[in-house]
């Protein structure tokens, strides 16, 4: 299936279609021009047919290219950002049994001189002719995504060909129907399971693909002059975290005044609090918002829903509609039990897009991948329900639970009390730790109007909502919240910015 999904795509890379492909920083690219530097970078990759490959760099035209050439001769390959330090890049590629690595960036990589590099700037065009329409998969993983484990230390999620076939099979109907022939704004790097879900079936439909350079992820400007610089390829539809959604907001140019011909809108990766979504819809009368879940263990997104206006939510949770595609889902107790609508449990998600597993082999967290009855299954640790339709809501993270001055409390209760208030925009409750134990709790928020009034207001409607004992005493009311190299909340940097707690009105 993936290969007939991928065709349409190489067809227009080898017949050298003159159609805008990709367009970054440094200018637009046809996918003819993708074509000759995919064609090239496979030419040095036949050797290595087959094989595990590590492609570095961030949102260049070769970057793209590379993986591209991955897949034309059948090598598994991962994806390392340029702005991860040698030590860490050296991790992945031992980690994903990488033999050669791929930089996209202008000199080779000091320290790893046990792989073969190559610099892809060296290489002359290719000849589009070589390409194969439909590449000869001879091992069964597409990609291996590095992640970090609770050791801190990186683990590979490896995803085959069948997983984000099935993947793909539901959503690229999604970023083609009823969407102006623009471009799709992406946000996320390649090495987050976000940006790759974006990229394949983005150019399978033959649309352009925005990579937004995340050297802007705090100047929103920058990313607006780069979306608005090439009129005849407009912003059309567009996928990122909520934490970049609200940095872009802060812009008053981010409107639907600016991109009129935005359609569909799709946030996913982290929590989106009903205040976000409001303000966005807000800010872009009609635009189509889908909330969308799925770890990267199930190929990155199982659920994305259409939000109404206003947006559906219980308690301030919102919605993520019924699982996409082939995906089931089974809420449990710690016995595994089955739970009746509205009861929260652990969220088990099953069908093909569970991924084949973790790497190393022997990775503790490989029993989250197993078989019941009812399948194959992936258990998420996230807690949450579904109601009487089968709609999800994700309350939070089963890891999320501490003892503070002996009380237990949950991390995932906080936040969604807070976000339930619709003045909040963003939030997280960060525990602090000495030697193991936890000392302090500390919660940040964001305003979309930020006063005394405001903050007094907050503070009543957490009274009600929550015993007093989890109401954070050092809250920390901030103007904007740094984001990680992914998009999504940097929750140390926070920690770090705030080492006093303001005083709450």
């Amino acid at each position: 299936m993936f290969s007939s999904q991928i065709k349409p795509l190489f067809e227009r890379l080898k017949y050298q279609s003159t159609a805008t492909a990709l367009i970054n920083e440094q200018g637009t690219y046809s996918f003819a021009e993708l074509g000759v530097r995919t064609a090239a970078i496979a030419q040095v990759l036949a050797p290595w047919a087959g094989r595990n490959v590590l492609v570095h760099g961030h949102k260049q035209l070769d970057a793209v290219a590379a993986m591209l050439a991955c897949i034309s001769q059948g090598c598994c390959f991962s994806f390392a950002d340029q702005s991860n330090p040698v030590p860490r890049i050296e991790k992945i590629a031992k980690l994903t049994r990488a033999e050669l690595i791929l930089t996209a960036t202008p000199q080779k990589l000091e320290g790893l001189d046990r792989w073969p590099q190559w610099v892809t700037s060296t290489l002359e065009n290719g000849d589009p002719a070589s390409l194969p329409l439909e590449p000869e998969l001879t091992q069964p993983a597409f990609y291996i995504l590095p992640t970090s484990g609770s050791t801190g230390e990186p683990k590979g999620v490896v995803v085959s060909y069948e997983n984000f076939a099935a993947f793909s099979t539901w959503y690229s109907p999604m970023i083609r129907d009823g969407i102006a022939h623009g471009c799709h704004v992406s946000h996320a790097c390649f090495s987050f399971d976000m940006g790759l879900l974006d990229l394949f079936p983005v150019l399978c439909e033959g649309r352009a693909l925005l990579m937004l350079d995340h050297r802007h992820n705090m100047l929103p400007r920058q990313n607006i002059r780069l979306m608005s610089r090439y009129p005849q390829s407009p912003v059309t539809s567009w996928f990122s975290t909520p934490s970049f959604v609200d940095l872009m907001l802060k812009d008053p140019l981010f409107s639907g005044e600016q991109f009129a011909d935005l359609k569909r809108f799709f946030m996913a990766g982290e929590r989106a609090s009903l205040g976000l979504v409001t303000q966005l819809q807000a800010r872009f009368p009609g635009l189509e918002v889908m909330h969308g879940y799925g770890p990267t263990e199930t190929t990155g997104m199982t659920h994305t829903f259409e939000l109404g206006h206003p947006p559906e939510h219980i308690s301030g949770l919102l919605s993520l509609g019924k699982a996409c595609g082939l995906t089931g889902v089974r809420i449990v107790d710690a016995d595994g039990q089955s739970l009746p609508p509205g009861e929260i449990g652990e969220v088990l998600l099953y069908g093909p897009q569970v991924a084949l597993g973790y790497l190393p082999e022997d990775d503790p967290r490989n029993s989250a991948f197993s078989h019941d009855e009812f399948g194959r299954y992936y258990a998420s640790g996230d807690r949450g329900f579904v109601d009487e339709e089968q709609s999800l809501f994700i309350h939070g993270r089963d890891d999320g639970q501490l003892k503070l001055n002996g009380n237990r409390i949950e991390l995932a209760e906080i936040e969604s009390s807070v976000c339930r208030y619709v003045g909040v925009t963003q939030c997280c409750a960060v525990p602090i730790k000495e030697e193991g134990k936890v000392i302090d709790l500390q919660l940040f928020i964001q305003l979309r109007e930020d006063s005394a009034t405001h903050r007094a207001a907050l503070r009543q409607f957490l009274a009600e909502q929550l015993p007093a004992y989890m109401i954070p005493k050092s809250m920390f009311f901030c103007q904007t919240f740094p984001v990680t190299l992914h998009g999504k909340i940097d929750r140390q940097q926070l920690v770090d910015q705030h080492k006093e707690p303001l005083a709450v009105s």
